[in-house]
């Protein structure tokens, strides 16, 4: 069905309906959508108040870390810092944080400090009997590793906190952990009825409240103009703990009663009239036009040097002539385009047929005269020769990695059953020399067939192992796996994983550009590895993307299978 048949439909069948339902519209049905409507927005107003109280742990949690990766903490909790306590662990600084109580444990988590902070005198007191014997198999104190915090809701003598619990570490993050800081903040509700701008109240979780608060949340209206919103808190080990009660007005119900007596008398007027004057204007200005520009299209696609038929002066003549720009500005593109990428292809063989001669002659020559003249030449001789040597071979590496680059993207698309595994078998002969070196070793499985390149598989799959093997951390031996699995649509997934240095995620961007080389990570290369293999992944349609971590990096590739 076109879309001049459609669009008469659309309205006659529009019009129909609000002319039938006009005369049956009753309160109910009008009410239950203002009723909906300001059930939406309590129930945002208490999302509203669950992030705010999220922000809060966010903060806690956060400040709390500064404290526990920190050496005087890490100095006092072993006892070597006796005057850690009288220089931080005073009034002053739980005011300065919005804390309520501060706990130190010591490795075996036996307390080596703690107390709690009372606002209205200023001073330190004991801690709640909830925090003073801790479990050291319970929640707050049973960390995942030493990197990884503990945070969430505590109830303790019918008040609610917020906790965040970190193992102590020295300010670099180095372990290990020697104890753990505690740090709890009494749940604000004064300041969260500032920030919220609702009134709250909050009470302990009762049995009942798994029933009527089977959801987490629930409004209730209790009047005409009250409605109440209940949210329910969970505590560390995600069981609910409070309820917190939100009372709202109902503005929105108000309104709906006053929209009520408009409606049935707007349909009946505005039915009528729009029925015949819709049809008959879009017919006439709109419909028969785009009918007749959408058969011009259709027809272009059998004739690229075709064009629409321009007229009149409305948006539907800017959209014909537009598009016959559009395709005249294609055309040129294309043929400027084709001429480039030819100018490209003869600059690259260019520089591979005229600058790699001379820089081997270059290496080679600075080779020969370093051993004729080994024991005659002064020892800075020798070095600048070396260098040069050096310097000369680097730069036709450079260029090699310079046409490997270009390479991808002029290389013809010659797509073929590519068996991975024998390509992981020929890029670890390729890299003998630099795992004897780095007395590395490339685990991996047996691989799937994709549709590929080869040539391009054996850049890949050898540009992720290398730099995995250049990246590992001093000492310890690179160990490279190289996995897969199947996944949906055609395709396979391709895994190298590395135990080296590792990067952060947020530059993995960066690194996928050509040339792009991270501040700190003091190892030779040109910044091409990654990018090249990122193009080969991008021209075989496929998606390359990494994760990392103090510790080491995974790469993944998606691939057409073969299959």
């Amino acid at each position: 069905m076109d879309l001049e048949k459609k669009t008469f439909l659309i309205i006659l069948a529009t019009l129909t309906v609000v002319a039938a339902l006009a005369a049956v519209v009753a309160d109910r049905l009008v009410l239950e959508s203002f009723r909906t409507l300001e059930r939406a927005s309590a129930e945002e107003d208490l999302e509203r108040l669950q992030t705010s109280i999220a922000g809060d742990l966010t903060d806690l949690e956060r400040t709390a870390r500064d404290w526990a990766h920190w050496d005087d903490a890490y100095a006092y909790v072993q006892g070597l810092d006796p005057d850690f306590e009288a220089s931080n662990l005073v009034p002053n600084s739980f005011d300065a944080n919005g804390l309520s109580l501060m706990v130190f444990l010591d490795a075996d988590d036996r307390l080596v400090f703690g107390a709690a902070y009372d606002p209205s005198t200023g001073n330190l007191t004991d801690l709640p009997p909830r925090f003073a014997a801790l479990d050291s198999a319970g929640p707050l104190l049973s960390h995942p590793d030493d990197f990884s915090s503990v945070a969430g809701l505590l109830g303790a003598d019918g008040q609610a906190y917020l906790v965040a619990s970190w193992p102590i570490l020295t300010s670099t993050e180095q372990g290990p952990a020697v104890g753990t800081l505690l740090w709890a903040r009494q749940l604000d509700l004064v300041g969260l009825s500032d920030q919220t701008r609702l009134a709250l109240s909050i009470r302990p979780w009762e049995p009942a409240d798994a029933t009527e608060l089977a959801d987490g949340t629930e409004v209730t209206a209790v009047s005409r103009k009250a409605l109440v919103g209940q949210t329910t808190l969970d505590d560390v080990t995600g069981t609910p703990t409070f309820v917190i009660e939100a009372n709202f007005g109902r503005p929105i119900y108000r309104q709906g009663l006053n929209m009520m007596a408009y409606v049935l008398a707007s349909a009946i007027l505005m039915g009528g009239g729009l029925l015949v004057a819709m049809i008959v204007l879009l017919n006439t200005t709109v419909l028969s036009r785009l009918t007749r520009l959408t058969s011009r299209v259709e027809s272009i696609g059998d004739d690229p040097r075709g064009r629409v038929e321009v007229s009149g002066s409305d948006e539907i003549t800017r959209l014909s002539a537009e598009f016959n720009r559009l395709l005249d500005r294609l055309d040129r593109h294309q043929t400027k385009l084709e001429a480039s990428n030819a100018d490209l292809r003869h600059f690259a063989a260019v520089v591979s047929h005229d600058l790699q001669p001379p820089l081997s002659t270059i290496a080679l020559n600075s080779a020969i005269l370093r051993e004729h003249n080994r024991g005659k030449l002064d020892a800075e001789t020798m070095e600048r020769l070396q260098r040069m040597e050096s310097t000369a071979l680097r730069m036709a590496n450079h260029i090699r990695s310079i046409l490997d680059y270009s390479r991808v993207s002029f290389e013809a698309e010659l797509l073929q059953p590519v068996d991975l595994s024998a390509t992981m078998a020929e890029v670890t002969e390729h890299l003998e020399e630099r795992l004897q070196a780095t007395q590395g070793r490339i685990e991996y499985t047996k691989l799937p067939t994709v549709q590929a390149n080869p040539t391009q598989m054996v850049q890949l799959l050898q540009n992720l192992v290398a730099n995995a093997l250049k990246f590992h951390r001093p000492g310890i031996p690179p160990v490279v796996k190289v996995s897969s699995r199947t996944l949906d649509k055609g395709f396979v997934r391709l895994t190298v994983e590395d135990n080296g240095e590792g990067f952060d995620p947020a530059d993995f961007e960066r690194m996928r550009k050509p040339y792009i080389r991270l501040p700190g990570r003091g190892h030779e290369g040109h910044g091409l590895g990654l990018a090249t293999a990122d193009k080969i992944v991008e021209r075989h349609h496929g998606r390359l993307w990494a994760e990392s971590q103090p510790g080491g990096s995974r790469f993944h590739v998606d691939l057409p299978s073969a299959q």
